[in-house]
């Protein structure tokens, strides 16, 4: 009994381990055009900017004005963890990729990578508010 306590234990501290491996740094901040379901860029643009450890969204369409798309009041973006970040993975992909995310109530910006390869991975947007939270898919631009 002790032996299968102590390996399920072990098993929950790797996976614990392998989720949160991953994290979100001043690295991964800057601009990202959002993608359609074809994959192909569209107008909008997202602007994430890490200040000093606080996350901040803005965002354009086209050549306009950045705005800020961070919800007034206590919606401060905060990490999110391994465990819940790996949800906002496709079931498919939770056993391949590590994921680090940071969210506020409305949205997450996620980074995910390959276990395998750390040059293969990405970003996405998670739209909170839709239930089951919907991916916006993203790629950098700078």
């Amino acid at each position: 009994m002790n032996r299968l306590v102590v390996a399920i234990f072990l098993s929950m501290l790797t996976y614990h381990s392998l989720a949160s491996a991953l994290e979100l740094s001043q690295a991964d901040a800057g601009v990202y055009v959002v993608l359609d379901q074809n994959r192909q860029p569209t107008s909008l643009r997202y602007r994430f900017v890490n200040d000093a450890g606080s996350w901040r969204a803005e965002g354009r369409d086209g050549d306009g004005a950045w705005r800020s798309i961070s919800c007034e009041g206590d919606c401060q973006y905060k990490t999110v963890e391994g465990a819940l970040a790996l949800t906002y993975l496709p079931p498919a992909m939770r056993q391949s990729y590590t994921i680090a995310c940071v969210k506020n109530v409305a949205q997450a910006f996620c980074k995910y990578v390959d276990k395998e390869n750390p040059s293969q991975g990405g970003y996405v947007v998670m739209a909170l508010v839709a239930n089951p939270p919907r991916p916006i898919l993203v790629r950098r631009e700078r």
